[in-house]
């Protein structure tokens, strides 16, 4: 595959060569306005880095639909699942049109045997990111005072 990722996101720290490497173990998407690249419920084991676009996130509580984020290009969805295949916690849609590169578990794994060095920084910058995503998570939840008697 000829394509290139860009140093965006969790990819920023890597050098071109190891970014061209780690594009052939994953797939490139097109999305049009309004598709669902996630389904709320559905089996997802991927992670999605946004190339190009706007995402919307949107989980439904007690029936209502209710807006989480909006991830933007250099954005990632799926992070944990790629750790931890599940079923996905919320839908992500297409705000116009976009593309994403997906890797799934078995692609990441073979990336870090392939190149350990190269596989230790995404694995770093990925733990990084969901680290900077629990705390702010974390702090939502203090702020709604979610906690009861949990302190």
């Amino acid at each position: 595959m000829s394509e290139e990722l860009p140093a965006v996101g969790f990819l920023e720290n890597l050098e071109d060569e190891v970014r061209t490497q780690l594009v052939s173990q994953g797939t490139l998407y097109t999305l049009a306005s309004g598709q669902h690249i996630i389904e709320e419920g559905a089996e997802q084991d991927h992670l999605f880095l946004i190339l190009e676009g706007v995402f919307d996130v949107f989980t439904k509580q007690k029936g209502n639909r209710t807006a989480v984020a909006t991830i933007p290009a250099g954005g990632t969805l799926g992070e944990v699942n790629i750790f931890n295949p599940s079923t996905a916690s919320a839908e992500v849609i297409s705000r116009g049109d976009g593309r994403v590169w997906a890797i799934d578990r078995f692609g990441l794994n073979a990336f870090v045997e392939g190149d350990p060095q190269a596989g230790n920084v995404v694995l770093v910058s990925l733990l990084t990111l969901m680290s900077e995503r629990l705390r702010v998570s974390n702090s939502k939840l203090a702020e709604s005072n979610q906690w009861g008697d949990l302190r």
